[in-house]
Formats: structure tokens, C-alpha cells, sequence
């Protein structure tokens, strides 16, 4: 059983905690900097007036936050759609795993589609790495965020492993609250979006002994959100370089920030999310794959073909698979005009990202062919 007193560090703000935690927002100079540019019919007057007017978390996201994404919407991509919702139930929870290729963006706008179809907003993990802040922590914990803490080792990490498991299907077993959690710690970036084995480790600890009832228990559906441009392409391969990966955990922080604004005001072309059906229908067809790891293993790669199949593959991702493996076989997908765009957004990122990243434009290409090798299940010895 899972003690409530553990989750109350981790948990999203309560209806009742939303009047205070507004005000300490609102002292705060650095949010209302943040809010304004989101806002701009609104003087900072009238900006305080209406979030002190706020009393629920359904009205914080209805009115500060939805608002404040369809503005980035609207100055950033081409729009937003959507498929695959119409077969999942609005008053069943269901635990929502995702590739993850933005840091605020792939759960902020997989409940812009929640909430305009009809069904509840999801509760979504966040690590506890990007809170370095308290005005921080209450901003998206008033967006339905619960903390996941990734400052743990050995025994601390087993313990609060046990804590979020539990955490997770309660929300789902009992106070039927759909959740969302990426598919693995971080943002995939090199372009291959896969599953962390690991998490559905984390998600088995709690519930039944049996792994396909567990799972069951858990209603996983597994989406897809794809990015015709990513914003931050380049930074995510200077992150992958050594001399990044060995920054202080300051250091580090601002690499976040970073990729925060920038995901959120660089161009994205088209954004496409798709909900595949729940999980529950192919579980039965690793009941007997071996070991439990085996099992694990084997469902984590259901639910990264279910990604995969139904990513959107823009011209972009097939001109790379074809500049990747240097023949046209993916022709039939793009024009001459797709590609010559395609290698003009190259070049832009060359000259706007200047990062010390060998064989920079080898690496972008790559990024973005893995969408359609994955989408056609190439292989990499394949190519």
C-alpha cells in the first residue's frame, strides 16, 4: 500500500493549495516576466487580477495555461492535430507513455488535446532536476505536475522508486487520474525514440506479483508526438557530446533552461500526436517470453513499435533516411521543393547553432532519419 505522507512532496498542488501558492507566484518578478509576453492584452495589474481570481487547477489550465500554449502555437508551428483519441474512453484513466523529444511541451500539449476533446487533463512526472526554484515548482505543480526525483542512489532510489510506482497506480487503479510519463529519463536525442526498460521496472514494483495483471492494472497507452522541426536538434547533440555531459549540476541547469526557451520559441513545423489503442489488447502475447526481465523487454518494445507505427513521418525524416543511406528509397514521400527546404533548415542550423559538435550536420541528418527507419523498421545494419 502507498502512504499517502510520502507522496505529499511529490504530488501537484490541491484545489485548496491554489490560492497561496498563486501569491507566491505573484511575488515573484521572474514569473511575471515569464507570463507577460504570453499575455498581451494584459496589463501586470490586470495579469495579477485574474490569477488572484483563480481558485482551482482546472481554472489555472483553462485560463493561464491553454491560453499561453495556443499563443506559442500560433507563433511557432504550422498547427496541431491529432489522432487516435476517439478509441480511448474520457472516464477511464490510463497511464499516457510517450516519446519524449521536448521538456515542457510533450505533456503541456498532449493535454491541450485532452482537454478540448472533452476528457480530464493528466497529472505529469517532471524531474525534480528542473526545480531548482520554488516559484518553479509551484508553477507546474499547478499544472497537474508531480515531482520525480533524480538526485537519488542505491537504497534512496529503490525507496523512492517504490514510492512512485505506488504513487502512479493509484492515480490510475483508484482515483481514476490519467497520467503521463516519457518513455525514458530524458529527451531521446539522437532521434531513436525507445523505451527505457527500466521504467516499466519502476511501474511493476507496486501491484500484482503477475506482470501481465500488473500492467493490465496500469491501462498503458502508448503516444506518439512528432515535431517536423525540433528546436533544439543541435543542442541536443552538444549534450550528447562528453565535455557536456561532464558539466556541474549548474551548469547543467542552465543547459536546461536553455532548451526549455528555445523549445518553446523556435519554429516547429508541424506537430502531429497520435494515441494508440491501450496497451491491454497485446499483453497477453508475452505472457510466457521467458524470464520476467524477457518480459519486460518484450513489452517494451510493444510499446515502442505502437510509437513508432504511428509517428507522423514528415518529408524531412524521409529526405534524411535517404541522404543517410545514400539511395532514394524513400523518394515516393517528398519533392524536389521538400528537400531543398529540407537542406536550407540544415544549413540554418549550422550557422544559428555553432556548437563544437564534430560531424554537426552528419548527426543532424541522422536525428532526423530514425523517425522513418523506425517507421519502416530498418535496421542499422540495413542502411
Amino acid at each position: 500500500m502507498s502512504d499517502p505522507t510520502l507522496h505529499d512532496a511529490m504530488r501537484p498542488h490541491t484545489d485548496e493549495e491554489v490560492p497561496e501558492a498563486i501569491r507566491r507566484l505573484l511575488s515573484e518578478p521572474a514569473f511575471i516576466r515569464l507570463a507577460l509576453p504570453f499575455f498581451k492584452t494584459l496589463s501586470p495589474k490586470e495579469l495579477q487580477q485574474k490569477l488572484l481570481s483563480i481558485n482551482r487547477l482546472i481554472r489555472f489550465q483553462k485560463e493561464m495555461v491553454y491560453p499561453a500554449l495556443m499563443s506559442v502555437l500560433q507563433t511557432t508551428s504550422d498547427g496541431l492535430s491529432s489522432s487516435g483519441f476517439d478509441r480511448l474512453n474520457p472516464g477511464k484513466a490510463c497511464l499516457f507513455i510517450s516519446n519524449h523529444r521536448d521538456i515542457i511541451l510533450d505533456s503541456a500539449l498532449l493535454n491541450i488535446l485532452l482537454y478540448e476533446k472533452g476528457f480530464n487533463t493528466t497529472e505529469i512526472a517532471i524531474g525534480n532536476n528542473l526545480l531548482k526554484e520554488n516559484w518553479i515548482a509551484d508553477l507546474v505543480k499547478l499544472n497537474k505536475s508531480f515531482v520525480v526525483r533524480r538526485d537519488l542512489n542505491g537504497r534512496q532510489q529503490l525507496e523512492f522508486s517504490q514510492q512512485l510506482s505506488a504513487y502512479i497506480r493509484t492515480n490510475i487503479s483508484q482515483k481514476n487520474t490519467s497520467v503521463w510519463i516519457a518513455q525514458r529519463q530524458g529527451r531521446t536525442k539522437g532521434g531513436n525514440d525507445l523505451t527505457q526498460p527500466g521504467l516499466l521496472k519502476m511501474l511493476s514494483i507496486s501491484g500484482s506479483d503477475d506482470l501481465i495483471a500488473n500492467m493490465k492494472e496500469l491501462q498503458i497507452v502508448p503516444v506518439s508526438i512528432s515535431y517536423e522541426y525540433d528546436p533544439c536538434d543541435v543542442l541536443k547533440l552538444h549534450e550528447l557530446e562528453p565535455q557536456t555531459q561532464a558539466l556541474s549540476e549548474q551548469a547543467s541547469y542552465r543547459e536546461d533552461v536553455n532548451s526549455i526557451v528555445t523549445g518553446i520559441k523556435g519554429r516547429k513545423g508541424n506537430i502531429h500526436i497520435h494515441a494508440a489503442a491501450p496497451l491491454n489488447e497485446r499483453l497477453a502475447e508475452v505472457k510466457n517470453t521467458g524470464s520476467r526481465n524477457a518480459r519486460i523487454q518484450a513489452i517494451a518494445q510493444r510499446i515502442d513499435a505502437a510509437i513508432h507505427q504511428n509517428y507522423k513521418v514528415y518529408p524531412g525524416n524521409y529526405i534524411a533516411a535517404d541522404m543517410e543511406s545514400g539511395n532514394h528509397r524513400f523518394s515516393t514521400y517528398y519533392t524536389a521543393e521538400n528537400q531543398a527546404e529540407f537542406v536550407q533548415y540544415l544549413d540554418h542550423q549550422m550557422q544559428q547553432f555553432p556548437l563544437p559538435v564534430p560531424q554537426l550536420r552528419e548527426k543532424l541528418i541522422r536525428m532526423y532519419a530514425w523517425p522513418a527507419f523506425n517507421k519502416h523498421c530498418i535496421q542499422p545494419e540495413n542502411r
